[in-house]
């Protein structure tokens, strides 16, 4: 059928046929390799000694297992052991599921002088009466594959059909797998050098459990889920061409191509309230501002902006016909005021009339028609507080009123425009 199984990997002599052949089959991980430790210090960083055992050190080269580096430690005066943590999320200890079961473990070791008996202990550092051990005793021959089938022995609902030998001891609090967090080499012999390598975790897992049936919601856990789920997941990421432009701060239910298209709208300046030349817009709807006082029309908080645009236009009706000097103003929630433009006289200007700024702040305020107005040569800084206009007169008696628009970029993360 194709399928790698368990009994495939781990007897070789099994012909592969039936049910039992494709149902369960194993994944493997790289426990320890030793490949990536610069030096001695940084093995004896992860991997501890106890007992007669020197601190372990790296045979490097010809003298390494498998490889070019394995962990050699030469055990003097007392039994030694050689132990470091387990992280059970990156090794997913469990019960069955999406994510497999652990289930065997494999290791490769040669003893150079001596005996080579050894016990290997998976337990929980937690409970000294929690823990299996199983015994060992190695060689010389770098090959040698020695394999542990963790639901040997007494663990319930399993039995060890394939030859491994069960515990050589157990410790009396109930086993649980998912509270494993420790790996050890124990009881080494005294006048012994050891060195170990190639630790290799194998998960056994249902094959319709890890592709899936079709059917699956999207997980992105990390963990649990089936291909498919996971497949289906990353299409929910990425999404479909025909997503809409998403405005605003990317959320999590958003696609990856809902954001492009806003992106490439952003670029093109096709959508109304966010451009990428100019930031975002707000708007100030037309109001009876044009009254001799000067009238706020947007409030800056939380950070300062960098304004890009401003405008101004003239609805209902014409101005009156009076004096009326007139320009934006910046009053500050701490300091002093600035004229964002200097004063340029409405009087009598037409509906539709339009007004803007340069961005040079001693220059007067641009337009006065209905056919346009200079717009901002340079943005300007604007600290929190108000953005007001300022007039000298009434000049909206005749039921003259101010539209006005403007366009600002963030500087100061979480700062935010609004009209008053």
């Amino acid at each position: 059928m194709g399928a790698i199984s368990w009994k495939t990997v781990f007897a070789p002599s099994f012909a592969p046929g039936g049910l039992g052949a494709v149902n369960y089959n194993v994944a493997s991980k790289v426990f320890e390799d030793f490949e990536n430790y610069a030096n001695d210090a940084a093995v004896q960083a992860v991997w501890t000694e106890g007992g007669g055992a020197a601190n372990p050190t790296l045979a490097v080269t010809t003298a390494a297992v498998r490889g070019d580096q394995s962990i050699e430690s030469a055990v003097t005066g007392s039994v030694g052991t050689l132990t470091r943590s387990i992280n059970q999320n990156n090794f997913g200890w469990g019960t069955v599921g999406a994510g497999g079961r652990l289930r065997y473990i494999a290791f490769k070791g040669i003893v150079t002088t001596s005996t080579g008996a050894v016990n290997v202990r998976i337990s929980d550092a937690s409970d000294a009466n929690h823990y299996k051990e199983w015994a060992f005793t190695i060689g010389t021959d770098v090959l040698q594959e020695h394999i542990i089938d963790l639901y040997s022995g007494t663990t319930t609902g399993y039995r060890n059909g394939d030859g491994f030998a069960g515990p050589s001891a157990e410790g009396s609090t109930t086993w649980n797998p998912d509270l494993i967090d420790t790996f050890a080499f124990r009881d080494l012999a005294v006048g012994s050098t050891y060195r170990f390598d190639d630790i290799r975790f194998y998960y056994e897992y249902s094959l319709m459990d890890a592709i899936g049936f079709g059917t699956e919601a999207a997980t992105d856990d990390g963990v649990d889920g089936s291909v498919h789920s996971k497949l289906r997941n990353i299409s929910d990421v990425l999404g479909n061409k025909g997503d809409a432009a998403v405005l605003g701060v990317p959320e999590t239910d958003e696609s990856v191509v809902g954001k492009t298209n806003q992106l490439i709208n952003l670029g093109l300046g096709s959508v109304a309230t966010e451009n990428s030349r100019l930031g975002r817009q707000v708007t100030k709807a037309a109001a009876d501002l044009l009254d001799g006082t000067l009238q706020g029309l947007f409030t800056v908080a939380g950070g300062r902006i960098l304004l890009t645009h401003l405008e101004g236009e003239v609805v209902a009706a014409a101005v009156d016909n009076a004096t009326s000097n007139t320009q934006w103003v910046s009053n500050p929630t701490v300091g002093t005021d600035l004229n964002l433009c200097a004063t340029l006289d409405i009087d009598n200007d037409e509906v539709g009339a339009v007004y803007s700024l340069t961005g040079e702040v001693g220059t007067a305020m641009t337009g006065g028609s209905g056919g346009g107005a200079t717009g901002m040569l340079a943005p300007i800084v604007i600290p929190e507080g108000v953005i007001s206009i300022s007039s000298s007169a009434d000049v909206g008696t005749g039921g003259a009123t101010f539209k006005t628009e403007m366009w600002y970029m963030i500087l100061d993360a979480g700062a935010t425009v609004t009209a008053v």
